[in-house]
Formats: C-alpha cells, sequence, structure tokens
C-alpha cells in the first residue's frame, strides 16, 4: 500500500471518528456541569452518555416488565441486581445482563419500597407493614423485624414505618423510617435495634428565635412539634464503611457521609440540590445523588461536584432524561443506573474518557500513586484547561513529592485556600530557616543602633539636624491639615471639636483623604494575601467596589445631614463630611499594615489577621457614634436616635433613587427609539 494511499485511509479514519463523536454529542438531550472554584456551577465536557433504557426484562417464560419500582440494590460477588417491585409487591432479581433469574413474593409485602441486598440475605423495607424483612435468595422469609422495644427508640407515639434500609460488611443494618426525625436506625447483625444514626440539626430561623422568647410554655411545646430535624429520606452504605443520608429540604449539606462515630465528613456549604431522592456510594469513595427533577450529581471523597447530568423526562423521553427517578447506583466501572418509576425501568449511563480519566486519578491518589495520579491530572487539564479540580489534584500529588512550588501554582490556579496555605507553610518555613543569620544580624544591629543613636542625638543633635526639612515641609499649611488625620486618631474628641471650628482641618485636605482611600480600596483589592482576599481581581471589581463605597459614604452623609438638620443638629454638611471621613482613619490608616500582614499568614495564623480587622471595625464605629454625637451637640439617647433614622433615611434615599434611575432609564430608551424611528423613516 503506497503511503499516500495509507495518508488517505488514516485522513478518513479520523474524519470518521469526528463525524461519529459530534453525532453523539448532539443527540445527547442534557448539558454537564461541574462546580468553578467559586462555587459555580459551570459547563463542561460530557461526563456520562446514555447507553441504553431497559424496561422489558428478558426471563424463562418470556419478558417481564415492573410496576412503579422504589428501590434496587446490587451485589457485585453475585453479579446481580435486586429490585423493590413496589407495584408488583414482589421482589426482582436481575443477572448483570438484566435478565430476569428469580421473583418471589410473600403474603407480609403490602408495599415494599426499600431494598438491601448482599451474598447471603435480600432485606425489603415496607412502611404499610410497619417491618423489616429478612428473605433468603430463594424469596424464604427468614426473619420480620418490627417496631423496635427498646426505650431507645421511642415513647410509645414513635412510629416504625421502615422506607429505605441498606447492609454494611459486617451486617448491620441502616433503616429510613418515615418521619424518624432522630435520624436512621442502626440494628446490628442479629436484627437488634442499638441506636439512631446521622440525625440532621433543627433549621433555625429568626422565627424560631422570636418564638422561643416569647411563646407560653405550652405554645412552645406544640413549636418544637413543629420544628423538629428533618427526616432523612435514603440512605447508601460504601464498601469503606461510610454512611451516606440525602434529606430533602435541605440546601448546603442535603447529602452527608457519616464514619462509624456518626460524625459528618462532608462539608457544610457543598455544591447540593434540596431535592436529592436517593444516593449512592461508588469507588474511590465517590458519590452519586439523584433529584427528584432527575438531575445526577457526581462527588468525589472529600464533597467535591465532579458533574452534574441529566435531567427531567416527565415531558421528554428522550435516552438520558428520567422520567421519575427513584434509585440510582454505581458500580465498580463507574456505570450509573438509575431506576425510573414512570417507565418502570433502567436507564444505564456510562463514563466518557474524561470522566474516567478524573475517576482514575481520583483513585491512584488515594492509593498513593502521586507520580501516576500527577499525569492522570495533566491527561484530564489536556482536555479542560479550566476544570479547578484538576489543578486541585495536580496541587496534592505535587504537595506529596514535596514539589511545593509546583504545588503552590496548582493551587493557586484552582483558589484552593486550604491547599495553598499548606504549601506556603512549608515555603516559609524554608525561607526563615534559610534566612534565620540575616534575620538574626539585623535583631543585633537593631539593638546596637537603638543604644547607640540616642547619646549620639543628645551629644550633637545630628538626627534634629537631619530632619530639619521634614519639619519645615511638615510646617506647610496645607501638609499640616492633612497631617492632622495622625492627630485626629490620637486624640478624637478633641479632633471634633478642631474639625468642628475648622482649626487644622479643612475641606481640601480632607478630598485628598478620599482620594487616598479609593487608592487604598485598590490596593487592598489587588494586593492583600490570596488567603485572605475575597475578590476575584477584574477591573469591573476595582470599579464597582470603589464606586460602591463613595456612593455608599456620600448616601450616608446626606442622609445625616437631612435628618440632622429636622432634629434640631449643630453640624453643617462640610462638618458632617469632614468628621465621617476622619472617623474612618483607622481603617484608612492601618490598611497598610493589614495587606502587608495579610500576604504573610497562612490560615492557621487567621486570627492574626481577623482579630485587628475586628478591632479597626468596632475603633471606626466608635469613632462614627461620636462624630454625630460631638459634631450636632447631641446627648446619648439623641445620638442612637439620629444614627436609626440616618439608616432609614438612606434606605429610603436609595429606593427613591432607584426608582428615579428606572423612570429616566425608560424615558432614555424612549426618547432614543422615537428619533432611531425618525431618522430611518426620514432616510426612506
Amino acid at each position: 500500500m503506497s503511503i499516500r494511499r495509507l495518508m488517505t485511509l488514516l485522513l478518513m479514519v479520523i474524519l470518521g471518528t469526528m463525524t461519529m463523536t459530534i453525532d453523539v454529542s448532539a443527540s445527547i438531550p442534557y448539558r454537564t456541569f461541574t462546580e468553578d472554584s467559586e462555587g459555580n456551577r459551570i459547563p463542561t465536557h460530557d461526563a456520562y452518555l446514555p447507553a441504553e433504557n431497559i424496561f422489558r426484562f428478558e426471563s424463562t417464560t418470556g419478558f417481564e416488565t415492573l410496576n412503579q419500582p422504589e428501590d434496587v440494590d446490587y451485589v457485585s460477588e453475585l453479579d446481580i441486581h435486586v429490585i423493590a417491585d413496589t407495584g408488583n409487591k414482589r421482589i426482582v432479581i436481575l443477572d448483570g445482563e438484566f435478565k430476569v433469574k428469580r421473583t418471589f413474593t410473600a403474603p407480609e409485602l403490602e408495599r415494599p419500597t426499600g431494598i438491601a441486598a448482599n451474598a447471603n440475605h435480600i432485606y425489603v423495607a415496607d412502611p404499610d407493614a410497619s417491618s423489616l424483612f429478612v428473605f433468603d435468595h430463594t424469596g424464604v422469609l427468614l426473619e420480620t423485624i418490627s417496631r423496635p422495644e427498646s426505650p431507645l427508640f421511642g415513647d410509645d407515639d414513635t412510629l416504625f414505618r421502615p422506607t429505605k434500609v441498606k447492609v454494611d460488611g459486617t451486617g448491620n443494618l441502616y433503616v429510613v423510617s418515615e418521619g424518624s426525625y432522630n435520624g436512621i436506625l442502626f440494628f446490628n447483625p442479629s436484627f437488634t435495634f442499638q441506636n439512631y444514626f446521622g440525625s440532621n440539626s433543627v433549621i433555625v430561623t429568626f422565627r424560631l428565635i422570636f418564638e422561643n422568647l416569647f411563646l407560653t410554655d405550652a405554645q412552645r411545646e406544640n413549636r418544637i412539634i413543629r420544628n423538629r430535624p428533618p427526616s432523612p429520606n435514603n440512605v447508601a452504605v460504601s464498601d469503606e464503611g461510610f454512611v451516606y443520608t440525602v434529606t430533602t429540604g435541605l440546601s448546603g449539606n442535603a447529602i452527608k457521609r457519616f464514619n462509624y462515630v456518626g460524625d459528618n465528613k462532608y462539608p457544610e456549604n457543598m455544591s447540593d440540590q434540596a431535592t436529592y431522592v436517593s444516593v449512592a456510594a461508588g469507588p474511590s469513595g465517590n458519590t452519586v445523588a439523584l433529584t427528584s427533577e432527575g438531575v445526577i450529581d457526581a462527588f468525589d471523597n472529600e464533597g467535591n461536584l465532579l458533574f452534574s447530568f441529566a435531567g427531567s423526562g416527565l415531558q421528554d423521553s428522550r435516552l438520558g432524561l428520567i422520567g421519575e427517578g427513584t434509585a440510582v447506583l454505581i458500580k465498580d466501572d463507574s456505570t450509573i443506573l438509575v431506576l425510573d418509576k414512570k417507565n418502570n425501568g433502567f436507564q444505564r449511563f456510562v463514563p466518557t474518557a474524561f470522566a474516567t480519566a478524573i475517576h482514575s486519578a481520583i483513585a491512584l491518589y488515594m492509593d498513593g500513586r502521586y507520580d501516576d495520579a500527577r499525569e492522570a491530572w495533566e491527561d484530564v487539564l489536556k482536555v479542560n484547561q479550566l476544570f479547578d479540580l484538576a489543578h486541585r489534584g495536580l496541587g496534592q500529588a505535587y504537595f506529596k513529592q514535596n514539589e511545593y512550588d509546583l504545588a503552590f501554582e496548582e493551587f493557586k490556579l484552582a483558589r484552593d485556600r486550604t491547599g495553598y496555605s499548606m504549601v506556603y507553610w512549608e515555603l516559609r518555613n524554608a525561607v526563615l530557616v534559610e534566612q534565620i543569620p540575616l534575620i538574626m544580624s539585623l535583631v543585633f544591629l537593631g539593638i546596637i543602633a537603638s543604644l547607640v543613636i540616642r547619646p549620639l542625638e543628645r551629644k550633637t543633635g545630628i538626627i534634629h539636624r537631619m530632619t530639619k526639612p521634614l519639619r519645615t515641609f511638615a510646617s506647610h499649611p496645607f501638609v499640616h491639615e492633612w497631617l492632622f488625620m495622625f492627630h485626629f486618631l490620637r486624640h478624637p474628641l478633641d479632633g471634633f471639636d478642631d474639625i468642628k471650628h475648622r482649626r487644622g482641618v479643612s475641606t481640601r485636605s480632607t478630598h485628598v483623604w478620599v482620594l487616598l482611600s479609593v487608592v487604598l480600596i485598590i490596593l487592598h483589592i489587588r494586593f492583600t494575601g490570596f488567603l485572605f482576599n475575597p475578590y476575584t481581581i477584574s477591573s469591573s471589581t476595582v470599579r464597582n467596589t470603589v464606586m460602591i463605597a463613595l456612593f455608599g459614604l456620600s448616601v450616608l452623609i446626606t442622609a445625616n445631614y437631612l435628618v440632622s438638620t429636622l432634629a434640631e443638629g449643630e453640624g453643617r454638611f462640610s462638618d458632617i463630611y469632614i468628621g465621617a471621613v476622619h472617623a474612618l482613619s483607622p481603617l484608612i490608616i492601618f490598611m497598610p499594615i493589614l495587606i502587608a500582614l495579610s500576604n504573610v499568614l497562612t490560615l492557621n495564623e487567621s486570627f492574626l489577621y481577623y482579630f485587628p480587622v475586628i478591632v479597626l471595625v468596632l475603633w471606626t464605629l466608635f469613632y462614627l457614634y461620636f462624630m454625630i454625637k460631638d459634631i450636632h451637640n447631641y446627648q446619648v439617647g439623641e445620638t442612637f436616635k439620629n444614627i436609626f433614622m440616618t439608616l432609614f433615611t438612606a434606605v429610603i434615599l436609595l429606593i427613591v433613587g432607584f426608582i428615579l434611575y428606572n423612570i429616566f432609564h425608560q424615558a432614555y430608551d424612549f426618547v432614543t427609539s422615537v428619533i432611531r424611528e425618525v431618522v430611518i423613516r426620514s432616510e426612506t
């Protein structure tokens, strides 16, 4: 075969592959999302592809169908799927190829909604029968677990209506009971109730706080009944022994991952959804959760969102859209199965090469194979450079290999502050160890200099002569007015009186401080250390922050002037303006120190950053209070009244301004559209 013909054939294969890829992608009826470093869901490459709908199941007598199935479990040792066929009041066992291996029922089954299985037993939760049933794999009923008699279960009014059940590797049962606000029920392998496990917390609201303060004991007792913690609505158990729960209605912690002592190892601010109906544990600590809208969310072992895909098929029956999902499971090969109650069958999703690379990288890292994990994450980044989790994973791999400089850059790209802090700690320690001789030398020289300079100054006055030009410059009237800020910082009460009578301060020097404040805001956004910088640095961020700060200050000064004019305040508008700017002196003067401090601390020392911030804010509020009191010559009660009315007036001004802005904006659009219409008609 000639080289030209070989190249032509190769080109045809490549083009054919591209064409097939485009056709498959175009047939997918949903988009895939992931989470960026700011917690926003953003589009990413397809992670899972819909493979097939399975709604008819081959058996020895023909084909079987399901009727409103509620739950499914998979036993990897036997390669079987066990289904709670709720509408038919039976249990269906399918083999690995989804062929019917066995079905069975029992007179005791009324509405089986939960299923769990291992190599020896099948466990069925039936809320209408108020029981758990234990069968062998031939359908023989071995045990009926009724309402526990233990005092730990609750009083006589506590109901036992099991809806979901899962079993761990040692035979312990984890049961979701309808309305059980104490959490899921834990039974040992002998089917004896032990205690509750993995409860949610009461959702604290302002209404709840208000009712606690003002309701009577009887009213409070009734209110407590209505404000119990929400009950988990599904459960899963991993091979490693972690117990997962999902709770409808929660946000940020709708999905939880409990260790054996009941501690939730997932963060409290996950990128989750409030409509989860099912959860499943997969390989390498990965988890998938299914919403009532048919969306599948996949998480890693730390609760980071990997992918979010699929969607509702209530109005659309295309492959990949789920009619009414009731259960989800993930196999060792990362294949995902969704039980569809509306369509009485399964939908199977298979991972793409992109998802497989991510799963592989996570598994390699957890196995301690950091070199291989690094290569896997690099492969992921070749596909999607904006996949933040890949940068984070690459940073972790570099960190484990002590390549701190590379890890530093990757964690910063991923905006992972925890990882960045760990690396920065190591880099800072290395610098400190290397520079200890220099640091000690500088300290020693500083001590010597302080011991020498003071006697030398007393004898010769050389420092006094050297600083004479500075004192001359500082005595200039405008410079003296500008330096008043530092005098005010030390003597605020005298400073307000000086402002009121214009002693050593002026409006023009205050303008300069406002301009410097703008510069400090820009420096704060641009140069505050990554660990303590809440901003996404961009020109729009800088512009918007400066405009909000100046606009807010202007509104508050104007509101205070209007209120004080009506409330017999003595301060002029210029007095309020100068006083307000100088009251901000703690923040203005110490801001450069905070910026510098933020660049040398880690998260372990965050107290050394946030405590001064709190002190400066309280210091500033203290000055603002005395500014209003002294400028307007108010008593204490009058001052607080003025502050309240100032804030209220500021809100009113903002509302009025917003209304006027909309009116003028609409008028502008109307006038421009009329002019545009006139121009068009005149041209025709």
